[in-house]
């Protein structure tokens, strides 16, 4: 049943994407960790195959290590540092359309708008 959710999930966080504009990158990036997928399915059909101990198996092994390493570990690495350094903006962005929208409360806006008119 997890997979069903975070597939769903998955569907939905990309769709957003796409008809929103938002957040392009970091779903291209969480993407690229799918890359990792296609080696850890054939392990297991190797492995269910009884081909433990063939080369095939062990060079999918190298395969998965280089690939997980790259597109799991580096990759998220860089994913959160990039969140890091950007989450003002996106914060900032944000609030910026509830406000032009005026979907804050005008008390709010007030107040924000009079502390915050450098923004």
């Amino acid at each position: 049943m997890e997979y069903v959710i975070h597939h769903f999930l998955s569907i939905a966080a990309v769709a957003y994407s796409v008809l929103t504009g938002e957040g392009q990158l970091y779903t291209f990036m969480v993407l690229i960790s799918e890359t990792t997928t296609p080696g850890i399915n054939l392990r297991w059909y190797l492995d269910t195959a009884g081909m433990k101990r063939s080369r095939a198996y062990l060079i999918n092994g190298v395969v998965i290590f280089v690939t997980w390493l790259v597109a799991r570990v580096l990759l998220f690495m860089h994913l959160f540092y990039h969140v890091y350094l950007h989450y003002d903006q996106g914060i900032k962005e944000n609030i910026s359309k509830e406000a032009m929208k005026g979907t804050l409360r005008p008390s709010w806006k007030k107040s924000h708008c009079r502390k915050n008119s450098h923004l």
